[in-house]
């Protein structure tokens, strides 16, 4: 069953400077030093990153890790810890990944996948585009060569 981690109280943990492929050894050592100021109910390292979360299900118990511990030596470092300002993300509420190809970045510039089908242009295009003479289409020319500059439509 997965923990509901927005009703939990997250110490975020600044500067750990752990080996990345030693990142279960990394989060058990995390889990314990913290586990002497209550009990933590999720300890989440984001990949290859500086910082992490342990958290507690009571406030008190968050504060008492970060009295204790914000200053301390950890993997070498100097840890800072505080409670964390922003809403947690629930994994179990996010919606599902799509299967198969892709997953990565839009190639749009806006991010959203591109224009929607049933979404008109603004009315200039629409002005320029029946100005334009209509039984007429550019063609490319052959004999252009591939060393020349293309110019994209914008």
């Amino acid at each position: 069953m997965a923990i509901d981690v927005s009703r939990l109280f997250s110490v975020k943990i600044d500067n750990l400077k752990y080996e990345w492929d030693d990142f279960i050894n990394a989060r058990n050592e995390i889990k314990d030093t913290f586990r002497k100021y209550g009990e933590v109910m999720d300890c989440h390292l984001p990949r290859e990153r500086s910082f992490g979360f342990v958290r507690y299900e009571t406030e008190n118990e968050a504060r008492d890790a970060i009295e204790e511990m914000d200053g301390k030596e950890m993997f070498g470092s100097e840890i800072k810890c505080s409670l964390a300002t922003q809403a947690k993300k629930d994994m179990g509420h996010l919606p599902p990944r799509p299967s198969g190809r892709g997953g990565g970045r839009s190639r749009s510039r806006r991010g959203g996948g591109g224009r929607s089908r049933t979404r008109r242009r603004d009315d200039s295009r629409d002005r320029r585009r029946d100005s334009r003479p209509r039984g007429r289409r550019r063609r490319r020319d052959d004999s252009r060569s591939d060393s020349r500059p293309r110019h994209r439509r914008r």
